[in-house]
Protein backbone atom coordinates (compact mmCIF):
# COMPACT_ATOMS: atom_id res chain seq x y z
CA UNK A 1 0.00 0.00 0.00
CA UNK A 2 1.23 3.14 -0.73
CA UNK A 3 1.62 5.76 1.91
CA UNK A 4 0.40 9.18 0.76
CA UNK A 5 0.94 12.57 2.92
CA UNK A 6 -1.74 14.46 4.12
CA UNK A 7 -1.83 18.41 4.73
CA UNK A 8 -4.21 19.14 7.57
CA UNK A 9 -7.43 20.34 6.62
CA UNK A 10 -7.45 23.82 8.52
CA UNK A 11 -4.09 25.04 7.14
CA UNK A 12 -4.38 26.70 3.44
CA UNK A 13 -0.93 26.36 1.54
CA UNK A 14 0.87 29.47 0.18
CA UNK A 15 -0.59 29.26 -3.20
CA UNK A 16 -4.17 29.73 -1.97
CA UNK A 17 -3.76 32.25 0.91
CA UNK A 18 -1.86 34.41 -1.45
CA UNK A 19 -4.74 34.57 -3.52
CA UNK A 20 -7.32 35.31 -1.33
CA UNK A 21 -5.33 38.55 -1.00
CA UNK A 22 -4.87 37.88 2.40
CA UNK A 23 -1.35 39.65 3.85
CA UNK A 24 1.32 36.93 4.74
CA UNK A 25 3.37 37.24 7.96
CA UNK A 26 6.97 38.44 7.34
CA UNK A 27 9.45 35.03 6.47
CA UNK A 28 12.57 35.16 8.98
CA UNK A 29 15.68 33.30 7.96
CA UNK A 30 17.11 31.44 10.27
CA UNK A 31 20.48 29.57 10.82
CA UNK A 32 20.49 25.67 9.85
CA UNK A 33 19.88 23.29 12.71
CA UNK A 34 23.26 21.72 13.79
CA UNK A 35 23.28 18.01 12.83
CA UNK A 36 24.91 16.22 15.41
CA UNK A 37 27.83 14.06 14.78
CA UNK A 38 27.11 10.33 14.72
CA UNK A 39 29.25 8.69 17.64
CA UNK A 40 31.16 5.88 16.41
CA UNK A 41 29.36 3.09 18.33
CA UNK A 42 26.03 4.46 16.69
CA UNK A 43 27.55 4.54 13.44
CA UNK A 44 29.23 0.98 13.33
CA UNK A 45 25.27 -0.72 14.52
CA UNK A 46 23.54 1.48 11.44
CA UNK A 47 26.49 -0.09 9.56
CA UNK A 48 26.37 -3.89 11.36
CA UNK A 49 22.03 -3.68 10.31
CA UNK A 50 22.51 -3.28 6.86
CA UNK A 51 25.53 -5.19 6.01
CA UNK A 52 24.60 -8.90 4.74
CA UNK A 53 25.36 -10.60 8.20
CA UNK A 54 21.99 -9.68 9.26
CA UNK A 55 19.46 -9.29 6.23
CA UNK A 56 17.96 -12.63 7.46
CA UNK A 57 16.48 -13.87 10.86
CA UNK A 58 18.44 -17.06 10.16
CA UNK A 59 21.60 -15.31 9.81
CA UNK A 60 21.42 -13.10 12.26
CA UNK A 61 20.70 -16.68 14.31
CA UNK A 62 24.35 -17.68 12.88
CA UNK A 63 26.02 -14.62 14.13
CA UNK A 64 24.68 -14.23 16.96
CA UNK A 65 26.08 -17.76 18.02
CA UNK A 66 29.27 -17.51 16.20
CA UNK A 67 30.07 -14.26 18.39
CA UNK A 68 29.04 -15.99 21.60
CA UNK A 69 33.08 -16.74 22.86
CA UNK A 70 33.19 -12.79 22.38
CA UNK A 71 31.34 -12.57 25.02
CA UNK A 72 32.69 -15.37 27.31
CA UNK A 73 34.87 -13.82 29.12
CA UNK A 74 35.28 -14.63 32.77
CA UNK A 75 37.59 -11.60 34.86
CA UNK A 76 40.90 -13.22 34.20
CA UNK A 77 42.97 -10.24 33.47
CA UNK A 78 42.30 -8.46 37.16
CA UNK A 79 44.96 -8.59 39.15
CA UNK A 80 45.21 -11.00 41.50
CA UNK A 81 43.17 -14.15 39.89
CA UNK A 82 46.73 -14.96 38.17
CA UNK A 83 49.53 -15.96 39.93
CA UNK A 84 53.18 -14.61 38.23
CA UNK A 85 56.18 -16.70 39.21
CA UNK A 86 59.71 -15.56 37.59
CA UNK A 87 59.62 -18.91 35.97
CA UNK A 88 58.38 -21.72 33.36
CA UNK A 89 57.55 -25.08 33.30
CA UNK A 90 58.19 -28.02 31.38
CA UNK A 91 55.27 -30.15 30.41
CA UNK A 92 54.26 -32.42 27.36
CA UNK A 93 57.66 -34.32 27.30
CA UNK A 94 58.08 -36.59 24.49
CA UNK A 95 61.03 -38.55 23.07
CA UNK A 96 64.69 -37.20 24.49
CA UNK A 97 64.45 -33.75 25.64
CA UNK A 98 67.63 -32.38 28.09
CA UNK A 99 67.85 -29.19 29.87
CA UNK A 100 70.59 -27.10 31.16
CA UNK A 101 70.99 -25.13 34.00
CA UNK A 102 72.44 -21.47 33.98
CA UNK A 103 75.94 -21.46 34.09
CA UNK A 104 76.66 -24.98 33.59
CA UNK A 105 77.53 -27.16 30.63
CA UNK A 106 76.35 -30.30 31.29
CA UNK A 107 73.00 -31.06 30.27
CA UNK A 108 70.86 -33.35 32.24
CA UNK A 109 67.76 -35.31 31.30
CA UNK A 110 64.41 -33.21 31.81
CA UNK A 111 61.03 -34.16 34.02
CA UNK A 112 57.92 -33.77 33.22
CA UNK A 113 57.01 -30.07 35.34
CA UNK A 114 60.66 -29.12 35.56
CA UNK A 115 61.01 -25.15 36.69
CA UNK A 116 63.15 -23.94 34.08
CA UNK A 117 64.56 -20.47 35.30
CA UNK A 118 66.37 -17.35 33.70
CA UNK A 119 69.48 -18.28 31.19
CA UNK A 120 68.28 -21.98 31.19
CA UNK A 121 68.38 -23.92 28.13
CA UNK A 122 65.85 -26.43 26.43
CA UNK A 123 66.89 -28.67 23.59
CA UNK A 124 64.88 -31.66 22.18
CA UNK A 125 66.14 -34.66 19.90
CA UNK A 126 64.79 -36.27 17.05
CA UNK A 127 61.55 -37.53 17.43
CA UNK A 128 61.12 -35.65 20.19
CA UNK A 129 58.59 -32.64 21.75
CA UNK A 130 58.06 -30.69 24.68
CA UNK A 131 56.50 -27.55 25.90
CA UNK A 132 57.34 -24.35 27.73
CA UNK A 133 54.63 -22.41 30.13
CA UNK A 134 54.59 -19.18 31.48
CA UNK A 135 52.58 -17.92 33.70
CA UNK A 136 50.06 -20.69 33.47
CA UNK A 137 48.61 -19.39 30.39
CA UNK A 138 51.13 -18.59 27.50
CA UNK A 139 52.68 -22.09 25.65
CA UNK A 140 55.55 -22.39 23.50
CA UNK A 141 55.71 -25.67 21.98
CA UNK A 142 58.94 -27.11 20.64
CA UNK A 143 59.82 -29.36 17.62
CA UNK A 144 62.22 -32.13 17.25
CA UNK A 145 65.56 -31.15 17.01
CA UNK A 146 64.81 -27.59 18.27
CA UNK A 147 66.92 -25.79 21.32
CA UNK A 148 66.39 -22.62 23.44
CA UNK A 149 66.95 -20.19 25.68
CA UNK A 150 64.48 -18.70 28.17
CA UNK A 151 66.34 -15.19 28.53
CA UNK A 152 63.94 -13.84 30.75
CA UNK A 153 61.14 -14.36 32.91
CA UNK A 154 59.75 -11.55 35.31
CA UNK A 155 57.18 -9.48 36.32
CA UNK A 156 56.14 -6.85 38.73
CA UNK A 157 55.48 -7.37 42.58
CA UNK A 158 51.65 -6.56 43.17
CA UNK A 159 51.37 -5.74 38.98
CA UNK A 160 50.13 -7.49 36.34
CA UNK A 161 52.80 -6.71 33.74
CA UNK A 162 54.74 -9.19 32.93
CA UNK A 163 57.84 -10.03 30.67
CA UNK A 164 59.14 -12.80 28.59
CA UNK A 165 61.96 -13.38 26.37
CA UNK A 166 62.79 -16.58 24.54
CA UNK A 167 65.90 -17.36 22.06
CA UNK A 168 65.25 -19.72 19.83
CA UNK A 169 68.80 -21.55 18.60
CA UNK A 170 67.95 -23.69 16.06
CA UNK A 171 64.54 -25.72 14.98
CA UNK A 172 61.13 -24.73 15.19
CA UNK A 173 58.44 -23.50 17.96
CA UNK A 174 54.71 -22.69 17.90
CA UNK A 175 53.94 -19.72 20.29
CA UNK A 176 50.97 -18.57 21.85
CA UNK A 177 51.34 -15.68 24.08
CA UNK A 178 48.62 -14.12 25.50
CA UNK A 179 47.37 -11.00 25.56
CA UNK A 180 48.21 -9.39 29.02
CA UNK A 181 45.88 -6.59 30.37
CA UNK A 182 48.98 -4.24 31.52
CA UNK A 183 50.39 -2.76 27.98
CA UNK A 184 54.06 -2.56 29.74
CA UNK A 185 54.16 -6.20 28.93
CA UNK A 186 55.97 -7.77 26.27
CA UNK A 187 56.27 -11.36 25.16
CA UNK A 188 59.73 -11.24 22.96
CA UNK A 189 61.58 -13.96 20.88
CA UNK A 190 64.54 -13.97 19.31
CA UNK A 191 66.49 -15.77 17.24
CA UNK A 192 70.47 -15.41 15.79
CA UNK A 193 69.02 -12.94 12.60
CA UNK A 194 65.93 -11.30 13.86
CA UNK A 195 63.98 -10.19 17.29
CA UNK A 196 59.93 -10.41 16.97
CA UNK A 197 58.23 -8.58 19.82
CA UNK A 198 54.31 -9.50 20.48
CA UNK A 199 51.28 -8.01 22.48
CA UNK A 200 49.52 -11.50 22.34
CA UNK A 201 49.90 -13.38 19.06
CA UNK A 202 50.18 -16.90 17.75
CA UNK A 203 53.37 -17.54 15.80
CA UNK A 204 55.43 -20.14 14.23
CA UNK A 205 58.84 -19.46 14.21
CA UNK A 206 61.69 -21.67 12.39
CA UNK A 207 65.41 -21.42 12.35
CA UNK A 208 67.62 -22.90 10.20
CA UNK A 209 71.36 -23.95 10.17
CA UNK A 210 72.63 -20.39 9.24
CA UNK A 211 70.40 -18.33 11.14
CA UNK A 212 67.64 -18.08 8.43
CA UNK A 213 64.77 -17.18 10.59
CA UNK A 214 60.52 -17.28 9.41
CA UNK A 215 57.87 -16.05 11.64
CA UNK A 216 54.12 -16.81 10.10
CA UNK A 217 51.82 -15.07 12.69
CA UNK A 218 48.64 -16.93 12.86
CA UNK A 219 46.94 -15.08 14.88
CA UNK A 220 47.08 -11.61 16.82
CA UNK A 221 50.21 -9.16 15.49
CA UNK A 222 53.82 -8.88 16.22
CA UNK A 223 56.83 -6.74 15.17
CA UNK A 224 59.71 -8.27 13.84
CA UNK A 225 63.08 -6.51 14.10
CA UNK A 226 66.54 -6.85 11.83
CA UNK A 227 69.44 -4.95 12.33
CA UNK A 228 67.63 -1.37 12.39
CA UNK A 229 64.50 -2.39 10.72
CA UNK A 230 61.55 -3.34 11.59
CA UNK A 231 57.91 -4.60 9.79
CA UNK A 232 54.84 -5.18 11.28
CA UNK A 233 53.15 -8.43 10.92
CA UNK A 234 49.53 -8.92 11.03
CA UNK A 235 47.11 -12.29 11.12
CA UNK A 236 48.07 -14.02 7.85
CA UNK A 237 51.47 -12.37 7.09
CA UNK A 238 55.38 -14.51 7.16
CA UNK A 239 58.67 -12.48 7.58
CA UNK A 240 61.63 -14.26 6.10
CA UNK A 241 65.11 -13.26 7.39
CA UNK A 242 67.87 -14.63 5.51
CA UNK A 243 71.34 -15.41 7.40
CA UNK A 244 72.57 -12.51 5.67
CA UNK A 245 69.92 -10.10 7.60
CA UNK A 246 67.85 -9.17 4.96
CA UNK A 247 64.05 -9.29 5.73
CA UNK A 248 60.63 -10.11 3.27
CA UNK A 249 57.02 -10.22 4.00
CA UNK A 250 54.48 -12.51 2.40
CA UNK A 251 50.77 -12.99 2.67
CA UNK A 252 50.30 -16.34 3.12
CA UNK A 253 46.24 -15.87 4.16
CA UNK A 254 43.59 -13.46 4.21
CA UNK A 255 41.31 -13.42 7.58
CA UNK A 256 37.81 -14.13 6.66
CA UNK A 257 34.24 -14.63 8.28
CA UNK A 258 32.83 -17.30 5.63
CA UNK A 259 34.36 -20.59 7.19
CA UNK A 260 33.12 -19.56 10.62
CA UNK A 261 29.36 -18.32 9.01
CA UNK A 262 29.52 -22.15 7.24
CA UNK A 263 30.05 -23.94 10.02
CA UNK A 264 27.32 -21.91 12.30
CA UNK A 265 25.17 -22.63 9.39
CA UNK A 266 26.06 -26.41 8.77
CA UNK A 267 25.40 -26.97 12.81
CA UNK A 268 22.15 -25.23 12.51
CA UNK A 269 21.05 -27.70 9.43
CA UNK A 270 22.40 -30.55 11.43
CA UNK A 271 19.84 -33.26 11.76
CA UNK A 272 20.49 -34.10 15.20
CA UNK A 273 18.41 -33.19 17.83
CA UNK A 274 21.01 -31.25 19.67
CA UNK A 275 22.65 -28.26 18.45
CA UNK A 276 26.35 -28.22 18.84
CA UNK A 277 29.09 -25.43 18.10
CA UNK A 278 32.53 -26.54 18.39
CA UNK A 279 34.84 -23.33 17.58
CA UNK A 280 37.98 -23.22 17.65
CA UNK A 281 40.39 -20.21 18.89
CA UNK A 282 41.92 -19.49 15.59
CA UNK A 283 38.64 -19.79 13.88
CA UNK A 284 37.34 -17.66 15.84
CA UNK A 285 39.78 -15.04 15.63
CA UNK A 286 39.97 -14.83 12.00
CA UNK A 287 36.46 -14.20 12.27
CA UNK A 288 37.15 -11.59 14.38
CA UNK A 289 39.93 -9.83 12.13
CA UNK A 290 37.62 -10.08 9.15
CA UNK A 291 34.95 -8.52 10.88
CA UNK A 292 36.54 -5.30 12.55
CA UNK A 293 38.47 -4.63 8.91
CA UNK A 294 34.94 -4.15 7.56
CA UNK A 295 32.69 -3.04 9.40
CA UNK A 296 34.87 -1.07 12.27
CA UNK A 297 36.35 2.26 11.64
CA UNK A 298 37.86 3.09 15.26
CA UNK A 299 39.52 -0.35 16.95
CA UNK A 300 42.40 -2.46 15.25
CA UNK A 301 44.18 -5.32 16.58
CA UNK A 302 41.46 -7.75 17.73
CA UNK A 303 42.32 -10.55 19.61
CA UNK A 304 40.16 -13.05 21.75
CA UNK A 305 41.88 -16.12 23.70
CA UNK A 306 40.19 -19.34 25.18
CA UNK A 307 41.44 -20.61 28.36
CA UNK A 308 39.85 -23.16 30.56
CA UNK A 309 36.59 -21.66 31.75
CA UNK A 310 37.62 -17.85 30.65
CA UNK A 311 38.01 -16.12 28.17
CA UNK A 312 40.15 -12.60 27.41
CA UNK A 313 39.07 -10.03 25.01
CA UNK A 314 41.32 -7.06 23.65
CA UNK A 315 41.73 -4.53 21.04
CA UNK A 316 43.15 -1.15 20.07
CA UNK A 317 41.21 2.05 19.84
CA UNK A 318 41.92 4.66 18.04
CA UNK A 319 38.87 7.33 17.89
CA UNK A 320 37.40 9.02 19.91
CA UNK A 321 40.62 8.72 21.99
CA UNK A 322 43.40 6.13 21.73
CA UNK A 323 43.87 2.96 24.55
CA UNK A 324 43.98 -0.84 24.59
CA UNK A 325 40.80 -1.97 25.78
CA UNK A 326 40.01 -4.97 27.76
CA UNK A 327 36.26 -5.93 28.38
CA UNK A 328 35.59 -9.20 30.51
CA UNK A 329 31.84 -10.38 30.07
CA UNK A 330 30.79 -13.89 31.20
CA UNK A 331 27.30 -15.89 29.96
CA UNK A 332 25.52 -17.80 32.13
CA UNK A 333 22.69 -20.14 30.53
CA UNK A 334 19.35 -19.63 32.56
CA UNK A 335 16.21 -20.61 31.14
CA UNK A 336 17.33 -21.91 27.81
CA UNK A 337 18.42 -18.12 27.52
CA UNK A 338 21.87 -16.10 28.00
CA UNK A 339 22.44 -13.95 30.52
CA UNK A 340 25.34 -11.41 29.92
CA UNK A 341 27.03 -9.34 32.55
CA UNK A 342 30.09 -7.06 31.83
CA UNK A 343 32.32 -7.96 35.05
CA UNK A 344 34.54 -5.18 34.14
CA UNK A 345 36.59 -2.81 31.43
CA UNK A 346 40.03 -1.22 31.75
CA UNK A 347 41.74 0.90 29.30
CA UNK A 348 45.53 0.95 29.41
CA UNK A 349 45.49 -1.09 31.79
CA UNK A 350 43.85 0.63 34.21
CA UNK A 351 39.84 -0.05 35.89
CA UNK A 352 37.44 2.34 33.94
CA UNK A 353 35.62 4.20 36.56
CA UNK A 354 32.13 2.58 37.46
CA UNK A 355 29.49 4.75 35.72
CA UNK A 356 31.84 4.46 32.37
CA UNK A 357 32.22 1.11 32.26
CA UNK A 358 28.35 0.41 32.83
CA UNK A 359 27.62 2.51 29.98
CA UNK A 360 30.67 0.76 27.52
CA UNK A 361 28.55 -2.38 28.96
CA UNK A 362 24.94 -1.04 27.61
CA UNK A 363 26.58 0.07 23.94
CA UNK A 364 28.29 -3.56 23.80
CA UNK A 365 25.39 -6.00 24.79
CA UNK A 366 21.97 -3.64 23.77
CA UNK A 367 22.01 -4.59 20.32
CA UNK A 368 24.01 -7.96 20.68
CA UNK A 369 20.62 -8.73 22.98
CA UNK A 370 18.19 -8.00 20.39
CA UNK A 371 19.95 -10.38 17.85
CA UNK A 372 19.54 -12.73 20.41
CA UNK A 373 16.07 -12.49 20.67
CA UNK A 374 15.76 -14.10 16.89
CA UNK A 375 18.02 -16.57 18.59
CA UNK A 376 16.05 -17.90 21.38
CA UNK A 377 12.78 -18.56 18.98
CA UNK A 378 15.30 -21.23 17.25
CA UNK A 379 17.37 -22.35 20.05
CA UNK A 380 17.11 -23.25 23.93
CA UNK A 381 21.18 -22.55 25.11
CA UNK A 382 21.92 -25.74 27.97
CA UNK A 383 25.88 -24.80 27.44
CA UNK A 384 28.73 -22.59 27.04
CA UNK A 385 31.93 -24.61 27.76
CA UNK A 386 34.94 -23.09 27.36
CA UNK A 387 38.69 -24.87 27.01
CA UNK A 388 42.37 -24.13 26.38
CA UNK A 389 41.79 -22.80 22.73
CA UNK A 390 38.32 -23.79 21.93
CA UNK A 391 34.52 -23.23 23.24
CA UNK A 392 31.63 -25.38 22.84
CA UNK A 393 27.96 -24.36 22.53
CA UNK A 394 25.12 -27.00 23.15
CA UNK A 395 21.12 -26.34 22.62
CA UNK A 396 18.35 -27.64 22.22
CA UNK A 397 16.65 -27.10 18.78
CA UNK A 398 13.68 -25.52 18.60
CA UNK A 399 12.59 -26.55 14.75
CA UNK A 400 12.67 -29.13 12.45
Amino acid sequence: MNRQERQPANLPNAESAAMSGEPQPEVVASEPATVPQEKPWARLWRRLGSSFLFRTRRRRVVVAVVMLPILCCAGYFLAGLVAFPSTATLTDLKGIVHRQKAGTTEWQVAQNHDLVHNADRVRTAALSGATLVFFDVSKVSLDENTEVSVVEVNSRRGGSAASVVLKTWAGRTWVRAVRFVDPSSTFRVDTPTASTIVRGARLAVEVAEDGATQINVEQGSATVTVGAQSVELTMGQRANVSSEAEVTTEQVFTPDMKPLMDKGQAALDSPEKEFRLEIEEQELNQFLVAYVNDYITFASDPQIWLLKDVGIVGLRITEPFEAEVTIAVSILPENGRLRLQVRSVSAGGLPIPGQLADGLARLLTGAYERYLADTYQWLEFTQVQMEDGKIVVKANKLYR
